[in-house]
């Protein structure tokens, strides 16, 4: 009896971790998912932003703001800028997916797991 004891109280232990470890990694995923759905508003508003530029005369005086202030640039300045933004930000948004799917097959590893352990268990009693 004693031995099966042993076993049941290290089944337990690595139960316990794997389950630890999927809640940690959907958290992860969650947290990843609502990075790129911030990364594409961003993006929404930056080709917004792009569109109602390109509508101006190049003559046209334009502010960006820098924290308080407001900084004069000039119409192509400002829809460079906004070519940066939007390219960087969809370059974070595609590395966060990457990452994200990686999470995702994770999770999936750690519940196949448990699923797994639990089975192996049911069919020990």
């Amino acid at each position: 009896a004693f031995p099966d004891r042993e076993m049941d109280d290290e089944l337990k232990k690595a139960f316990v971790e794997l389950q630890s470890k999927a809640v940690e990694t959907a958290q992860r995923v969650q947290q990843a998912e609502n990075e790129i759905e911030q990364y594409k508003m961003s993006v929404r508003h930056s080709k917004l932003t792009q569109e109602e530029i390109s509508e101006l005369a190049q003559d046209t005086r334009v502010y960006r703001q820098c924290g308080r202030l407001y900084i004069l640039e000039s119409v192509t300045t400002i829809k460079e800028m906004q070519e940066t933004k939007i390219r960087e930000t969809e370059e974070k948004v595609k590395t966060l997916e990457t990452q994200n799917e990686h999470l995702k097959k994770s999770l999936k590893e750690s519940e196949d797991s448990i699923r797994e352990m639990l089975l192996q268990r049911q069919g020990r009693s």
